[in-house]
């Protein structure tokens, strides 16, 4: 699996053709740190849903800002997680993913903004992450790799554009699972994933009005 910032993520796209998604699952065997990690998750997740309410607001509290065992601080910034989500007044929102796969980019005191990559398709995942390669903290890939982001250095960079509709705000107090904080080895792998969860809306439906939030903006 290629990764680096000479190494373009769109070839890689390429490479696996127009059933991008199929091909990934087939070779599941590859990125099995990864889905494993996942399932766990989401299987965590089930179980704190399924809670009652007071029950399941203290343990959200208490893991809330935990990512891996580490306290949720600017150092995550750049980095690429993975987490259950039941925005704040869901009822209101034209749709929402329950299953994130972002980079922050800002933090606040209760919550983060961050770029959730599910609200692309393939192909603007692909170009977009060959942009923000470019922005990576060392030459070599490694687990300590993270990206040197702001949402200032995003809007202000055209070939960051893509950028623009995934950009949502996190509140710690509404995250339903512990953050899996995902290996820069593993990038690609995450990015290729069919791992959205798309609430009220399909995932096609999301695609579409993000490219018209793309294409207007430029």
């Amino acid at each position: 699996m290629p990764s680096g910032p000479t190494l373009k993520f769109s070839k890689l796209l390429q490479k696996l053709g127009d059933d991008a998604e199929a091909r990934i699952r087939a070779k599941k065997k590859s990125f099995g740190w990864f889905l494993q990690r996942a399932r766990i998750l989401r299987n965590e997740a089930r179980a704190v849903n399924s809670l009652p309410i007071k029950q399941d607001t203290a343990l959200r509290t208490e893991k809330a800002m935990m990512v891996q065992g580490s306290t949720f601080t600017q150092q995550m910034i750049g980095r690429m997680l993975f987490y259950n989500y039941l925005p704040k007044g869901k009822d209101k929102l034209p749709y929402y993913d329950i299953y994130p796969l972002i980079f922050p980019i800002k933090l606040y005191p209760d919550g983060f903004l961050g770029i959730n990559f599910h609200y692309l398709p393939l192909n603007l995942r692909a170009s977009l992450m060959d942009a923000l390669y470019t922005l990576v903290n060392s030459k070599d890939i490694d687990e300590k790799t993270r990206l040197k982001i702001s949402y200032e250095i995003l809007r202000d960079a055209g070939r960051f554009a893509a950028f623009k509709p995934c950009v949502k705000r996190y509140l710690y107090g509404y995250v339903k699972s512990r953050f899996l904080l995902i290996s820069p080895l593993e990038w690609d792998a995450a990015l290729m994933l069919p791992l959205a969860q798309f609430k009220k809306q399909s995932q096609q439906k999301v695609w579409e009005d993000s490219r018209r939030i793309i294409n207007k903006r430029r």
